[in-house]
């Protein structure tokens, strides 16, 4: 959960969210804690002087990570520092008693391929960094939220100095996005940058939805969102060499190649799609309506048997 939601959300309909105090904020975290969650986001990076760096950044895309944007608001109208920062040890205690895990949230994480790995992105994830050494101190588990739109030639140095600057904490990524003109296909976009962020040694990905920038998603948007993002997280942990990812592959081609269509929708990561298609794009013969009767493995496979000029009825 993101507590400074729901905090935001009182306050405002109280009077004004700038009247949330940070015992109330405090009080929705322990409410949490109490209630069972898991984990929380809390963008303890977003602080008076990070705040002082990004107003002299002259970003194209401004502040677009919600909490921390809320969090941005109220510091600066009030002219108070993140309470979030500010009486981090109160939130550990709460974050022990209750067994949850701290998410770290990137507050100030880039909103535009402009805006990538810039002052203020960097300055918040060094002040994070101190954190989650505090965190472990106080035996609190800690994992680092980051970013967002990155042009794939940042990825690789993007996951290099959250682990550097974090003592290799778990590190959990939105997207990443390496394009912003993908309106309508963010899911797409961001599962390739997702899937090479994972290669480089990201640990969890955030999946985005056709409605990203958009709207908010519909259930559909949301099943194909999770859909292209476990494709991305299959690829990076092939890239990775898990012996498991490895073998399903491995055992997907024998049966592709064996033409054993009940092998290969065992072995698909989505069942269901790959025979909806098969059956709907049916074949007269064996293989697939791709080659159909000019399959290349059923063909070569033949003649190497010796069964010289195989002729095949055609679909």
């Amino acid at each position: 959960t993101v507590p400074i939601y729901e905090a935001e959300f009182r306050a405002a309909k109280r009077k004004s969210f700038f009247d949330m105090s940070a015992d109330e904020l405090f009080e929705v975290i322990e409410e949490h804690g109490r209630q069972g969650v898991d984990y929380i986001t809390v963008h303890v990076g977003v602080t008076l002087k990070n705040l002082e760096v990004y107003r002299n950044a002259a970003r194209t895309t401004g502040i677009v990570s919600r909490g921390g944007g809320l969090m941005a608001a109220w510091m600066l109208h009030r002219g108070e520092e993140n309470p979030l920062y500010a009486r981090f040890d109160d939130l550990l205690d709460i974050a022990r008693t209750y067994d949850m895990t701290l998410s770290l949230g990137d507050g100030l994480r880039p909103g535009s391929l402009a805006d990538s790995t810039d002052r203020p992105q960097i300055a918040e994830l060094l002040t994070i960094g101190e954190l989650v050494e505090r965190a472990r101190r106080a035996g609190v588990q800690a994992m680092v939220e980051g970013p967002g739109h990155i042009p794939l030639s940042e990825v690789a140095t993007n996951v290099q100095i959250q682990k550097k600057l974090t003592g290799h904490a778990p590190f959990y990524i939105l997207g990443m996005l390496p394009v912003d003109t993908a309106a309508g296909f963010d899911h797409i976009a961001g599962a390739i940058g997702g899937a090479l962020a994972g290669w480089m040694g990201a640990d969890m990905l955030c999946y985005l939805t056709p409605a990203e920038h958009l709207g908010l998603p519909t259930p559909e948007h949301v099943k194909q969102g999770v859909i292209a993002f476990k494709i991305a997280a299959h690829a990076a942990d092939v890239a990775r060499g898990n012996p498991k990812a490895l073998e399903r592959n491995r055992k997907m081609s024998e049966a592709r190649y064996r033409l054993d269509w009940e092998g290969q929708f065992a072995l698909a990561l989505y069942p269901e799609e790959a025979r909806r298609l098969k059956e709907e794009r049916g074949s007269r013969t064996k293989a697939c309506s791709m080659c159909g009767p000019f399959c290349p493995m059923n063909l070569v496979e033949a003649v190497l048997r010796g069964k010289g000029r195989l002729e095949l009825p055609v679909a």
